[in-house]
């Protein structure tokens, strides 16, 4: 599916001012992004994905985000450790 464009769809679209160490959190379904750079510093992010213990690998159509090329899982297989670690066990 193409990403909408929020502002010519008329999609609500909500906005935050953040500073230096704050953090945002949300449901990966969330259209997300980030309006351009116009500060002289640089902008730095850390992604971290979250999963329950119940999580299996699903083969999806085009690209994922990050990619896993080579992982060699299969279809309802557990994820890998190795690739993906716990970090708190249930």
């Amino acid at each position: 599916m193409a990403v909408p464009d929020p502002d010519a769809d008329g999609m609500r679209v909500v906005e935050f001012v953040l500073k230096s160490g704050d953090a945002v959190a949300f449901d990966f379904r969330t259209l997300h992004g980030a309006r351009g750079n116009n500060s002289p510093s640089r902008r730095w992010a850390f992604s971290l994905r979250l999963v329950g213990d119940d999580a299996r690998y699903v083969t999806r159509p085009g690209p994922t985000s990050p990619p896993y090329p080579g992982h060699e899982m299969v279809e309802g297989q557990r994820l890998r450790e190795d690739w993906f670690p716990v970090i708190y066990p249930g």
